[in-house]
């Protein structure tokens, strides 16, 4: 998507922020596969702050579970934009056109705290070969069939039997769907909010694992008496 000049102008220098000196800029080496951590001012309706971040080659592919609510995410180019809506943290994964996948761990900042005004990103070093040969465009590709309820090629899928597998308060977790394939094993998770009064926000590193590969919501904040999806794919 292109971007009008003022707002790419805006992004580079950290969106409007209330002292400009607390608007960072980092250059950082990333390999494929790699997290970056980001740091993003909360916008407000009288104050909108971006962040920029430039990858070593053009963005392709971004897949989030943000709500639209939480965070805007554009993109021209080499340079993805941020905007956070909402106090609220999570991944968000972007392939570029070599196939470069890096995960973005996005998590908020306020009113006089640093944040990250732009973050450049440089191509490292390559992986050994063992860690090459687990990239994850297939885990890509399976996490986006979770999504929209389709069977990818070479996946199999069962029902979940609704079995319960978190309880929190009023908050519970139901097993809807379990996905299979050759190297991964994916879980559909309807996350139920029983409270008759109040809303959930979802904290999805809750459920990390060292066999996490991605994860994913359908939205992080479930109203009372309602739900959400949640989408986690891991080694097997």
């Amino acid at each position: 998507m292109r971007l009008p000049g003022a707002i790419l102008t805006m992004a580079l220098l950290g969106g409007q922020a209330d002292d400009p000196s607390l608007a960072k800029s980092r250059t950082l080496d990333c390999r494929d596969g790699d997290t970056v951590a980001i740091r993003v001012r909360v916008s407000n309706p009288n104050q909108n702050v971006l962040t920029a971040v430039t990858f070593p080659d053009l963005v392709q592919n971004v897949v989030s579970s943000w709500n639209d609510r939480d965070l805007s995410v554009e993109y021209q180019g080499a340079k993805l934009f941020l905007k956070l809506l909402a106090k609220a943290e999570g991944h968000l994964d972007v392939v570029t056109a070599a196939g470069t996948h890096v995960r973005l761990y996005i998590t908020p900042t306020g009113a006089g705290q640093e944040y990250d005004g732009h973050v450049v990103l440089k191509t490292a070093a390559a992986k050994s070969a063992e860690e090459a040969a687990s990239k994850l465009p297939d885990a890509l590709e399976l996490v986006r069939a979770m999504r929209l309820g389709l069977v990818p090629a070479g996946a199999s899928i069962r029902r979940g039997g609704d079995a319960l597998v978190s309880v929190t308060g009023d908050v519970e977790g139901r097993l809807a769907l379990v996905y299979e394939t050759t190297a991964y094993r994916g879980y559909v998770i309807r996350i139920v909010n029983k409270s008759p009064k109040h809303a959930y926000q979802l904290d999805v590193t809750r459920f990390s694992s060292s066999r996490l590969v991605l994860i994913g919501a359908k939205s992080l904040l479930i109203p009372s008496g309602k739900s959400t999806l949640i989408y986690l794919v891991l080694w097997k």
